[in-house]
């Protein structure tokens, strides 16, 4: 928590809000706040681990994000990313009513504004997913392959998990954030939660690449024990079973493999730029060019990596970069039409 004392005078209050009663029994479990040098030591124990696989490290915000996602802040992003592109209208008017003020929702409501008009309006937290989907990404390589569990309770599946499609596959895929827990009990109490005459449990298997993210460490509920996956996770069901009023469905599951850290999206022109310049060089280079009139190329190529990938997000300089290279490979191509350029090269002959 930052500024702790500030934010309840800033919001009016005495204290923060806590689960009620009904909610979770076991006041020892409500969420506390936690100092973030706190949170910042146990990331630092975390990252010592990836370090030793050589895996990338977990940055602050990246751990700030995920673990707002552990508190009820997590309903917001998963409305955003099953709103966004949804066809249903309830997706939509729920990511309305979550993310844009009372006055813009009541108004979409009442058909009184567009979707388009109110999106105009929302707030997204395109950052906030990125960082924790980023979160999610690094944290899985620590992740040991356990079974998990999914609990839910007064909802029902799409029929394509009960029915198999042409191709014989039941299943779906998860538009949002997908939590799970180690914890069986945990999912249990999920699906018999809400007064739910049934319930469903999911019960996947994790294996060598399809593995979530481990977050008990810095989450607001770390007795949940929860494991977290990146949108877009696929889930297929394997079979069914019955457990007293509940529905356990055995499935597996298939994580985003193009799901990228903060790093890698904030560094997406700069490794466009060096693959502009790589794929020059090579074409020349196959072709049978001399190492002469690929040198620039090369220079080129070895100043842009290391080059911050801030230039190449200011749109100006990544334009200037991008002329830069263009005008080299203009510049080779003249050059191999130029008879001295081949007199150079060994055991060509002279002109």
């Amino acid at each position: 928590v930052l500024e702790a004392a500030e934010g309840l005078t800033r919001l009016g209050r005495d204290a923060y809000a806590e689960e009620s009663e009904s909610m979770l029994p076991d006041r020892e479990r409500c969420r506390r706040p936690t100092p973030l040098a706190k949170v910042l030591v146990e990331m630092g124990a975390f990252n010592a681990r990836l370090l030793a696989l050589g895996e990338p490290e977990l940055i602050r915000q990246e751990v700030i994000a995920a673990r707002l996602y552990t508190g009820p802040l997590f309903v917001k992003y998963n409305g955003v990313l099953r709103g966004l592109n949804a066809e249903s209208q309830y997706l939509r008017g729920e990511m309305i009513r979550l993310c844009c003020s009372g006055d813009v929702a009541a108004r979409y409501k009442a058909g009184e504004t567009s979707f388009e008009a109110a999106l105009g309006t929302m707030n997204k937290y395109t950052t906030t997913i990125h960082a924790i989907n980023s979160c999610i990404v690094k944290s899985a390589k620590l992740t040991a392959a356990s079974k998990i569990y999914r609990g839910i309770a007064g909802m029902a599946l799409p029929p394509g998990f009960w029915t198999a499609n042409e191709f014989g596959v039941r299943g779906g895929v998860e538009r949002a954030f997908l939590s799970t827990t180690t914890d069986r009990s945990v999912a249990m109490g999920y699906a018999a939660g809400e007064g739910a005459n049934y319930g469903l449990v999911f019960e996947i298997q994790q294996g060598m690449v399809d593995r979530g993210a481990d977050i008990s460490w810095l989450s607001q509920y770390p007795h949940e024990r929860e494991t977290l996956f990146g949108p877009l996770t696929g889930l297929e069901v394997q079979g069914t079973r019955v457990d007293g009023s509940v529905v356990v469905i055995e499935a597996r599951l298939s994580v985003n493999l193009n799901a990228l850290t903060i790093e890698q999206v904030i560094s997406k022109l700069q490794r466009s730029h060096v693959g502009l310049l790589e794929g020059m060089a090579d074409e020349l280079r196959f072709s049978g060019a001399p190492q002469a009139v690929l040198d620039p190329l090369d220079a080129l190529k070895a100043k842009a990596q290391v080059r911050g990938r801030e230039f190449f997000n200011d749109a100006s300089l990544f334009k200037q970069a991008t002329t830069e290279a263009l005008e080299t490979r203009e510049a080779a191509l003249d050059l191999l039409g130029k008879r001295s350029t081949w007199a150079r090269v060994e055991g060509a002959p002279q002109a």
